[in-house]
């Protein structure tokens, strides 16, 4: 007895992953011409179980979720986490394969910050803070990039932010929570390869808080303002550890952060791009620590 489905609907899985990655990467390919090679992708949706199960995993590669008045606030504290975590569920259960999420506050305001938070209308207290976090974490569940955008989002008393997994992204106004520094940033020091931050006193990303250095072993992106320029051993730093050993990427909005080497220290091999006010004491400060010279110090 024949089988009544088509060759292309047996296709071995490996071959069948080929071809839907090659039609999703093709803008003009001979078999499609020149229409936007998504929506052909989406079409291949129909072909057969398979062919759907291939192609969710190409089409829904990432999860973002953007928080605004509208939406943060509304609940009743009662219900406001049980609704957040069932939220969660659903948008997992449409993209089961997505390998990225995004939680942002930021409302299309921009990536900057310079942005001052207290100008959105989002506000974050009490269950909502809980109700936000517990559906960032249940997002990010069984994926491998975690991004978290709190820029423009008003959470200066967030004492309960907090995030489950390692981020790999992170965009935060700590200035004025500095519970926000622990629970986020030095948590996910590890993971974080984007980091865009506004934060009082820029030593405070090097220490633990209990003496220990704190490293980036993966951030390759840092955009910063900080408000004072402070000794990278404040918090008991050594002055020889790298804290950016493969940074690409520097941009200083406001004053360089410290008066020594700290951000250039290790990476003279990656540093790609540098942004940064030519003032007087920072010309000193990368004169003094040699700077320019292709072999530093690293411990």
């Amino acid at each position: 007895m024949s089988s009544s489905l088509s060759p292309a609907q047996t296709l071995p899985a490996d071959v069948l992953r080929l071809i839907l990655k090659w039609v999703a990467q093709e803008k003009r390919s001979p078999l499609f011409g020149n229409s936007h090679h998504l929506r052909h992708l989406k079409e291949l949706l129909y072909v057969s179980s398979a062919w759907r199960h291939q192609a969710l995993e190409v089409l829904w590669r990432q999860l973002k979720f953007v928080i605004d008045d509208t939406v943060v606030g509304t609940a009743t504290p009662d219900s406001a986490i049980a609704n957040a975590l069932e939220f969660a569920k659903l948008l997992k259960a449409m993209a089961p394969t997505a390998m990225s999420a995004e939680v942002t506050g930021d409302g299309g305001s921009g990536n900057s910050p310079l942005q001052e938070a207290s100008h959105s209308n989002t506000q974050l207290r009490g269950p909502n803070e809980e109700a936000l976090m517990s559906f960032a974490n249940a997002l990010y569940s069984n994926t491998k990039h975690a991004s978290l955008n709190l820029f423009a989002v008003n959470a200066q008393n967030a004492s309960t932010i907090d995030c489950s997994p390692l981020l790999a992204s992170l965009k935060l106004n700590c200035e004025k929570s500095p519970s926000l520094l622990t629970n986020l940033v030095l948590k996910s020091a590890s993971t974080l390869r984007y980091l865009n931050v506004r934060i009082r006193d820029a030593s405070m990303l090097l220490s633990d808080g209990n003496g220990g250095a704190v490293v980036y072993p993966d951030l390759q992106y840092l955009l910063m303002l900080a408000r004072s320029r402070s000794h990278s051993n404040a918090q008991g730093m050594s002055s020889v550890v790298a804290p950016f050993p493969v940074l690409r990427s520097l941009v200083l909005y406001s004053i360089y952060p410290f008066y020594d080497d700290a951000m250039f220290r290790g990476n003279s091999a990656t540093l790609e791009y540098l942004n940064i006010r030519l003032e007087y004491d920072t010309i000193s400060m990368l004169n003094h620590w040699k700077v320019s010279e292709s072999k530093q110090k690293v411990l």
